[in-house]
Parts: C-alpha cells; structure tokens; sequence
C-alpha cells in the first residue's frame, strides 16, 4: 500500500471504493468513495462523522489522498476532488446487530 489510490471493491458490500495510505509519516488504511463530494455533500459527510480527503489529480505526478483537516478546509476552495470516507449502506455490514462485539484480546 502507498498514498497512491487504487480502485478496489469494498469487502463488505462490494461497491467500488479508493484506497490508499494517508497521512505522514505513518498511513492510515483509508477507503473512500470515488465520487466527488460538493461542498454541501462534504459537509453532510462530515457531520456523519466522516473524514474527507482531496484527491490531487496533476498530469506529470501520481495521484494522491491527502487528508482535508480544519486548516485546509478553512483555507478556501479546494481546486482538487474532494472525496469522503466509504460508508457502506444498511444492512451490509459484516458486523450485525445481533452480534456482540468482543473486545480485543491484545488490549
């Protein structure tokens, strides 16, 4: 894995979903959606507790996820795709409500 985003599916429900490492110097295992969000799609993503990211798109560089923190988004108009954390839809999720979650063995 690298910063790089690759199209894959998601594990859970199927639907095709951007994944990559984001952050520096240590990566998070991200999945994002592939659609572009406009700004009040954004904003419901994250008020859903969602993270947002910029999909930097440049003709003689990789693409890359880079995270939107407060300071990028207060900073104004981003000029990349802004793309938001996957959720998957209801009813799919590998975990099911009747299922008690046990809590880590290691912690």
């Amino acid at each position: 894995m690298s910063d790089r985003p690759r199209l894959r599916r998601c594990p859970w429900c199927h639907a095709p979903v951007l994944t990559a490492l984001v952050g520096n110097p240590c990566g998070l295992n991200v999945r994002a959606d592939p659609v572009p969000l406009g700004l009040a799609d954004e904003l419901r993503a994250r008020l859903e507790g969602r993270f947002s990211y910029c999909l930097r798109l440049h003709p003689y560089l990789p693409p890359r996820l880079i995270r939107r923190g407060p300071e990028h988004i207060a900073a104004g108009r981003c000029t990349h795709l802004v793309v938001a954390d996957h959720q998957c839809p209801a009813g799919t999720s590998a975990v099911s409500a009747t299922q008690p979650i046990e809590p880590d063995s290691l912690f």
